[in-house]
């Protein structure tokens, strides 16, 4: 794989199912996230096969709502990506859709 480009990825919670807004948190130098909900801890075992030559890009939205989220998906559980990849991927970018 040469590049992934993740939209909306839901990888540690949904809102209304297992998170809620503003609860998850993600530590600005590490990029781990405060929580890591069963689903996602599932998802470290795969940082050792991922592919190093890959290029990420991470697309979220942002309702502006003060909610950081796009009504489903809270900013964090998207940027919660960042972590499992950390250290693998040959490059990571966000991009945020702010409405």
């Amino acid at each position: 794989i040469d590049h992934l480009v993740a939209m909306a990825g839901h990888y540690n919670g949904i809102i209304g199912m297992n998170d809620k807004p503003q609860q998850l948190k993600i530590d600005k130098k590490t990029c781990k996230p405060s929580i890591m909900r069963p689903e996602y801890r599932n998802l470290l075992s795969l940082r050792k096969i991922f592919p190093k030559n890959t290029k990420v890009l991470n697309i979220y939205g942002n309702l502006e709502d003060r909610t950081n989220s796009d009504g489903d998906v809270s900013n964090a559980s998207d940027q919660s990506l960042k972590y499992l990849i950390n250290g693998r991927a040959k490059s990571y970018r966000q991009l945020i859709d702010s409405r």
